[in-house]
């Protein structure tokens, strides 16, 4: 039985920074690991930051999405799609350049480009009504997206709105799955698309009063949402080997007669 298993990140299988459950977390993730089971990983996190986590923490994977569907890597980190990002929301920008202290281009490693950025890393000076201009000009402008750089909350990350239904289509077309080999888990906003088109599974409560979602499974943990999704896909699995042997069985009486 072939399988693509889908996890969110942050607040799904990283949780309050609580390291041991993280790596918890981490080991049953590794254990969906087969020829026939790929894992995904979807975080609204940039190369940067997810590849210091994987590196740090080894996290398993075959493919890897960031920037909320932007931007897709294999298991190596080799790019295998990216969306660039259009110059016309620096234009949008520059009633606000004096307040603006550079603006960077960047490609899906974050490195510096003249070339067809898949964002724009922009730093502003440090005044919180100049801060909370920028972020209403982006929240209203269309197609765009925007993240903080970490802990510096006035340099600011902008790049094309997408979701992480996107690459998990590419990833689904790649390896030729159907919609019902896809099981997605998440607990944030970000992550409402990808649970409602998949076989969607819920951690945490954020949720609760979302109509929506109120017929998808809901688990405490990333942890007890995984026991639970290894049973499904054992039992899916002993269905597809009944029906093979099933199979067999009459093409072998067949042949006989």
């Amino acid at each position: 039985m072939s399988a693509l298993i889908v996890s969110d990140y942050d607040g799904t299988l990283k949780k309050d920074e609580n390291i041991e459950e993280l790596k918890k977390n981490l080991k049953i993730l590794r254990s969906f690991l087969t020829d026939d089971i790929n894992i995904m990983v979807s975080t609204g996190r940039l190369y940067k930051s997810i590849r210091s986590e994987a590196d740090k923490f080894e996290i398993p994977f075959n493919y890897m999405s960031c920037a909320n569907g932007n931007i897709l890597f294999d298991e190596n980190f080799q790019i295998i799609f990216k969306t660039n990002i259009s110059s016309k929301i620096i234009n949008d920008l520059q009633p606000y350049y004096s307040q603006i202290l550079g603006i960077e281009p960047l490609d899906e490693y974050g490195i510096i480009t003249p070339n067809n950025p898949t964002e724009y890393l922009i730093h502003l000076v440090e005044e919180q009504e100049v801060r909370k201009q920028i972020v209403k000009l982006l929240l209203s402008s269309p197609n765009v997206d925007y993240c903080t750089d970490g802990s510096n909350r006035y340099a600011i990350h902008i790049f094309t709105l997408s979701n992480k239904t996107k690459t998990i289509e590419i990833v689904r077309n790649k390896l030729n799955l159907s919609q019902s080999e896809i099981y997605t888990i998440g607990d944030g906003t970000n992550d409402k698309d990808m649970i409602k088109k998949y076989n969607g599974l819920i951690v945490g409560n954020l949720f609760d009063e979302d109509k929506n979602l109120s017929n998808f499974p809901k688990y405490e943990t990333f942890y007890s949402c995984a026991e639970e999704l290894q049973q499904t896909l054992k039992r899916g699995r002993r269905k597809w080997l009944t029906l093979y042997i099933i199979l067999i069985t009459k093409i072998y009486t067949f042949i006989v007669k």
